[in-house]
């Protein structure tokens, strides 16, 4: 068995996931407080009005996070030019995301965001260009590996809207407007610290044109087939609760999006070992064993943890509903259960997504998450309709289990990997083996 450098992953991995942990938690008790403060119709509202900057940013990000983590992690480009051209697009990208945003509430906010204040889809709309700048940022300190500064940044951001919404809620201003300002102020300190712990490395060197317009040309060709599967992926992620607000009701949607809230953080595990995974595997481009022992492996420790994760929550689901967010938001805990068994599967696909993606054919995700929507899609129309909450959680569940079907066979083609031998190598694991490994 081939040295594949696990040590280093499994201590970056569990790093993040500790942090991201503390992340989770975080955002879980500003959850808490905002589905308590403001009931289920409210929570609907914030959730509704909140997709709107993350969707802008989650589209128009033009896949240039990935390229900073993939183009840093790989030594092609340095990090001032990365942070240059990060800089460059976000200024073209800010005009071009609040004019849509606008747009979409001037025309049509009403249809497209129904029981939504437009006071709150303004306020909502300036996160779009904090979100935006954080994530180029965040991805610079992926590409070069620093899972210190990454982690803190991700603390950042929930720490602050949690300490804010609970002075909101003493102060008796816990509506969804003064909700949504807690949450941009949040996303402006997490930002203002991820620019200062860049700030040294920064202006080491100085920024030559010529390296940003190559490094440009390079994202066009690299991050733009990779991106559109990423801004895919989030669509499946979101899609139901969109449309269960357009097909249903507000307050259906405040108590499904707390139930895809809660089992959302079974991939807090699958997110952790993702990203310390993408530039790992960037790195061992040349050798092609690594990555084949490497990632089923890590494919099979994600879904066998995140399974039992999932198994736990599913029998504790009416207990933890109940404790957590009272008896407005019981009928949560059948929505958790249901949504279940598609998140797990969901988990493992993720693993071998940034595999793919890593070997340079991101193409292989747009197509798979492209199929997968289109059922996601079609699904939630049909069965919202007459089952509501249920319905939408039944439909995406297929559709992820669908796609963590899909996923595996792509994967086993593009790397020629045997998964029968994988599995007899990971039971067939000793301490002897695993002291080899761990170097």
């Amino acid at each position: 068995m081939h040295k594949l450098g696990l040590k280093r992953l499994i201590q970056n991995s569990v790093g993040t996931l500790i942090r991201q942990l503390g992340a989770g938690v975080l955002q879980l008790f500003t959850v808490i407080v905002i589905a308590r403060s403001l009931g289920p119709e409210g929570n609907g509202q914030f959730a509704i009005a909140l997709l709107l900057p993350t969707i802008l940013y989650q589209f128009l990000a033009m896949g240039m996070p990935t390229a900073n983590a993939h183009f840093i992690s790989s030594n092609n480009v340095s990090v001032r030019t990365a942070f240059d051209t990060s800089v460059r697009w976000f200024t073209f990208l800010v005009p071009v995301g609040l004019a849509i945003g606008a747009l979409s509430i001037w025309l049509a906010g009403s249809q497209w965001f129904p029981g939504v204040a437009s006071n709150t889809l303004w306020l909502a709309l300036a996160i779009y260009p904090i979100l935006l700048l954080q994530v180029f940022l965040v991805s610079i300190f992926q590409g070069l590996q620093n899972f210190k500064a990454y982690n803190i940044v991700l603390l950042l951001q929930p720490a602050i809207a949690l300490v804010l919404s609970l002075a909101l809620v003493a102060i008796g201003l816990g509506n969804v407007t003064a909700m949504m300002a807690a949450y941009l102020v949040g996303a402006l300190v997490a930002l203002a610290a991820s620019y200062l712990m860049l700030y040294h490395q920064l202006y080491r060197t100085a920024s030559i044109d010529s390296e940003i317009q190559s490094y440009g040309q390079r994202i066009i060709r690299y991050a733009l087939k990779s991106h559109l599967g990423i801004a895919l992926a989030f669509f499946n992620y979101r899609v139901d609760v969109y449309l269960l607000n357009l097909l249903g009701d507000t307050a259906g949607t405040g108590l499904y999006v707390i139930a895809t809230q809660m089992v959302e953080k079974l991939w807090l595990l699958s997110a952790a070992v993702g990203v310390v995974m993408l530039p790992l595997l960037s790195q061992l481009a040349s050798e092609e064993e690594k990555r084949r022992k490497l990632t089923p492996l890590m494919y099979i420790f994600v879904l066998s943890l995140t399974g039992l994760a999932g198994i736990a929550t599913g029998i504790l689901a009416v207990p933890i509903i109940s404790m957590l967010f009272g008896a407005d938001y019981a009928d949560s805990a059948l929505v958790m259960q249901l949504l279940l068994p598609g998140v797990v599967a969901w988990s493992g696909a993720r693993v071998l997504a940034h595999d793919i993606a890593a070997r340079g054919k991101p193409e292989l995700n747009i197509y798979m998450n492209l199929g997968v929507l289109l059922i996601n899609v079609i699904g939630n129309i049909l069965l919202i309709p007459k089952y509501g909450m249920s319905g939408a959680a039944v439909a995406t569940t297929v559709a992820y289990i669908l796609f963590s079907v899909q996923m595996t066979f792509v994967y086993t083609k593009v790397a020629k990997t045997n998964w029968k031998s994988v599995l007899v190598d990971f039971i067939a694991f000793n301490k002897e083996k695993i002291g080899s490994l761990l170097s």
